[in-house]
């Protein structure tokens, strides 16, 4: 009772803060309240500040900071108050607390990297370490996988936290914070997974060249400061993936550039935690956020796409340094992603490469038959009947003029005629070692006749560069090597004598081009991105077991039959040894040209499907072998179906085990049982022969009828599975196949033999100690990404990805919906621009001003307007009926005031201007 009345005193009563059970708030939001004003009535300096901030963070009351505390400003702290409050926002995992202190400009740069005079920014990787090496106190929590990825190894190094990124994402991703290897041994030392000596001082070494330095050689101070921010958000975006903090890495994603590339990331390192989880529970929910991770990287490519469909194809394929050289679609590929690939930006993307210079729009009847004659003539004609693509126009370019700038030169050639017109030199903007469809695209109009043969001899090389030609090629190449194969096995295939001789043409010829094959598939394993070999082993054999396991036979049965065929030829017999080998060879080649049938749209998924029963096939043999070495075992221990026979008993010997006890129990599964049946009938009264028609009875019974018949169930579900997303599934396999068309030499077997002579002598001289001067320059390896040539191209990318997947990354964050008018494509949102500007009479603006946004809004707002309207005639009429009643019960003598009607409101005239 005398606490009662202490808190009744005026002193003390307006400290009190009421807390309603009906309320919308929490209660230790009121608690924390009552605590800052109590605080703040004592003092508001500096300090106090500090300490109710720190107490907010343990509390994690972030909308009382914002309102009581942070009130948008805390320039008053220093430096070192503010990287303190921002550690220890990380550790305590406050992501809404981050989020603000990252839009009050805390230079995140500076608390993980220190700048440099003349140099780029140093990482502090003890600062980085120290937020790591708190997350062992998380191994109690269910989704805490790093510590049983990292083999329970304290992350003490960076080469630890890189072995990590490689084994989550993959080791096709270029070390991000220990450095690069260079030269032959360097990348020697990585395939064989040695560890360097030799160490950088900062990640962004391995990540960038020497592009952001200027004519001066001197660094821009503002644009290192730039990189050195983003590097600083990637590796907390690391951090926050590996260590299960979502909302943490959803917050560093809406501030990042790269967001498409590092959801995607997400999404694989998820996937990969998959298997490290205890059970199926913890399994489900990494699976559901790698699928959020998915849509979140699906829905910015689709603002992207629709801004600018062009720059949105590039942003899909372009390499991306931060994240250790890696694409977008590589990674969701990599992660079996198959709603991004699906996605029509990636469709475009793909059918841009798969006809490279060529037009991708004009694939018509007659285009494809001109093509086929182009073919036909080696290419000499291509130039002439083939259209290719054209260089784009001035005013389609006006859209995103900041980001599709393109730079002219002028040159002359002194020897020529002053009247000769000038053409204009792009500059390149793609580096040719990488994919680059739209650049260097040069207009046949106003040439003249030595510029038209350059064009023609120009053209003619990027039509054989194209992957849509080299299928053709490849195509015909394969089926004249079927046809010669055929031939030689049926008409030329004989035993040497003296008339014959031990060899034909026939013969010379396919060993030819199955050892060129064989060198191609070799190279093929050699030139994948994966940095060890060990990755490579997995990539090329495991991921895709079925083709890898039949394109190996292939080679191994015909090098098995060449040397049968000459080491074992002295009989008939020996020789056909040679012969049955060769012959199951040929149909698995045979087999393996349903590869070419990847590319078409209706055929390719049916090669998916035929790959995936395989598989259940293989796995449903164990139970078909089960049941049919039981039911041969034990018939022929019952009754001896072979007493009739002369010289035909059950031997102990793999011949007669398969003639008497595998063979007939297999083909009992077709419904084969006359031998059977018509044994037993010869003495029907036999104990025997009552209890193996018995047996047999059950046998097909349970054969026949339930195993057949749950194979045809588990047939027909993995067609429905593939069935129902056709286009996907097409979308994903297409990608495999365009890339590997994209990486293949131009010429085709049997010529393609010179290409890897060629390859093989500039890798030789390009390791002679003579070759290695400062000087010499090495090509870069072909890659399946988009490289920017200058580092203002890799700018303008970022830039334009993050423009415009800026308001969802925001809308994410705060937990809002994005307007429906986002998703509306580049072309309808410029023709309704054009239209409404046209009407107003007003200049052409960029097309990427959202008309239809801000009419969606006014509407919204005119609809508010008239709700609140009605809502103040409302209020007016109860107010007007309680004044009445006042008046009647003369409750004052003052009169009645004069209420104004909201039918004023009225005079608000909104338009959909």
């Amino acid at each position: 009772f005398h606490c009662i009345l202490y808190c009744l005193q005026p002193a003390v009563r307006s400290r009190i803060r009421i807390y309603s059970l009906d309320n919308d708030r929490d209660l230790d939001d009121t608690i924390f309240e009552a605590i800052i004003h109590a605080k703040q009535e004592k003092s508001s300096d500096v300090s106090s500040r500090k300490q109710l901030l720190r107490l907010a963070l343990a509390w994690d009351a972030i909308e009382v900071a914002k309102e009581l505390i942070i009130k948008d400003d805390l320039s008053d702290f220093d430096e070192q108050s503010k990287n303190q409050l921002f550690i220890e926002a990380l550790k305590r995992d406050r992501s809404q607390f981050i989020n603000t202190f990252i839009k009050l400009n805390f230079d995140v740069a500076k608390i993980f990297y220190e700048s440099q005079i003349n140099k780029p920014w140093k990482l502090k990787w003890k600062q980085l370490a120290d937020i790591y090496k708190e997350e062992y106190t998380k191994d109690k929590e269910r989704l805490y996988l790093l510590e049983k990825c990292n083999r329970s190894r304290p992350i003490e190094t960076r080469d630890d936290l890189d072995r990590i990124l490689k084994t989550v994402v993959g080791d096709y991703m270029k070390s991000t914070y220990a450095p690069t290897a260079s030269g032959f041994w360097g990348r020697l030392l990585i395939c064989c997974r040695c560890p360097q000596r030799n160490r950088v001082s900062d990640s962004r070494a391995n990540l960038y060249t020497d592009d952001d330095i200027d004519e001066t050689g001197i660094y821009n101070p503002e644009e290192a400061k730039k990189e050195a921010r983003e590097l600083a958000l990637r590796d907390l975006f690391f951090w926050a993936i590996l260590t299960n903090r979502l909302d943490m890495a959803k917050v560093f994603l809406g501030h990042m550039q790269a967001r498409i590339c590092a959801a995607l990331i997400a999404s694989k390192v998820l996937k990969c935690y998959v298997e490290y989880a205890r059970d199926n529970d913890s399994k489900d929910a990494l699976s559901s956020e790698a699928e959020q991770f998915e849509d979140y990287a699906i829905k910015c490519l689709r603002f992207c796409y629709n801004y600018d469909e062009s720059i949105a194809c590039e942003i899909a394929i372009r390499r991306i340094n931060i994240f250790g050289g890696v694409s977008c679609l590589q990674v969701a590929v990599d992660a079996d992603d198959k709603n991004f690939v699906g996605q029509p930006c990636c469709d475009q993307l793909l059918n841009n490469v798969w006809y490279d210079k060529l037009d991708p729009y004009k694939t018509t009847l007659i285009r494809r038959v001109l093509v086929l004659i182009s073919v036909c003539s080696f290419g000499l004609l291509a130039p002439l009947l083939v259209a290719y693509r054209k260089p784009p126009l001035d005013s389609e370019n006006d859209g995103f003029q900041s980001f599709e700038k393109t730079k002219h030169s002028m040159t002359v050639n002194e020897t020529q005629d002053e009247t000769d017109p000038l053409i204009p030199k792009r500059k390149q903007r793609l580096n040719d070692h990488g994919i680059h469809y739209s650049d260097n695209i040069i207009s046949s109009s106003n040439l003249t006749f030595s510029k038209k043969v350059k064009l023609y001899f120009r053209q003619l090389k990027q039509f054989h560069e194209s992957p849509y030609i080299k299928f053709l090629y490849n195509s015909a190449s394969y089926i004249f090597f079927l046809l010669l194969f055929s031939y030689y096995l049926l008409f030329n295939f004989n035993p040497p004598t003296d008339d014959i001789p031990s060899i034909n043409w026939t013969e010379i010829l396919v060993i030819i081009m199955i050892t060129t094959m064989l060198m191609e598939d070799f190279r093929k394993f050699l030139c994948q991105e994966n940095r060890s070999f060990m990755g490579k082993m997995q990539n090329y054999f495991i991921k895709d077991a079925f083709f890898s396991s039949i394109r190996v036979a292939s080679y191994l049965l015909f090098y098995i039959g060449l040397i049968l065929r000459f080491a074992n030829a002295s009989t008939p017999e020996d020789f056909s040894s040679a012969k049955i080998v060769l012959a199951y060879d040929l149909e698995i080649w045979y087999i393996r040209s349903l590869a070419f049938l990847g590319i078409a749209k209706n055929l390719g998924p049916k090669l998916v499907m035929i790959r995936r029963m395989v598989i259940d096939l293989f796995f449903f043999i164990y139970i078909i072998i089960v049941a049919m070495v039981a039911y041969g075992v034990a018939s022929r221990a019952m009754y001896d179906f072979n007493a009739d026979a002369d010289n035909d008993d059950l031997t102990f010997d793999g011949r007669s085990i398969f003639r008497h006890i595998i063979y007939p129990s297999y083909y009992l599964m077709y419904g084969e049982t006359d031998g059977d049946t018509q044994a037993l009938d010869q003495n029907p009264n036999a104990s025997t022969s009552i209890a193996t028609h018995v047996l047999l009875a059950f046998h097909m019974l349970f054969v026949n009828i339930l195993l057949i018949n749950l194979l045809i169930a588990m047939f027909s579900f993995t067609f429905e599975s593939v069935q129902t997303q056709t286009d996907l599934v097409w979308r994903y396999e297409r990608y495999s196949f365009v890339r590997e068309y994209f990486d293949r030499p131009p010429l085709f077997p049997p010529f393609i033999f010179i290409t890897h002579f060629i390859e093989l002598c500039k890798l030789v001289l390009r390791h002679l100690p003579c070759a290695k001067h400062p000087s010499s320059r090495i090509r870069p390896a072909k890659t399946f990404k988009m490289v920017a040539a200058t580092e203002q191209i890799e700018k303008e990318w970022s830039e334009f990805e993050s423009y415009s997947t800026n308001s969802y990354a925001q809308s994410v964050i705060s937990g809002q919906s994005t307007s429906t008018a986002a998703l509306v494509s580049s072309a309808a949102r410029q023709d309704a621009s054009s239209v409404t500007l046209d009407a107003l009479n007003l200049p052409q603006i960029s097309p990427n001003f959202d008309i239809k946004s801000i009419t969606e809004e006014m509407s919204s707002i005119k609809k508010a307007v008239g709700d609140l309207r009605t809502y103040a005639e409302e209020m007016n009429r109860c107010m007007q009926w309680m004044m009445d009643a006042m008046e009647r019960v003369r409750m004052s003598k003052d009169p009645k005031p004069r209420l104004r009607s909201a039918i004023t409101t009225s005079d608000i005239q909104l338009t959909d201007e």
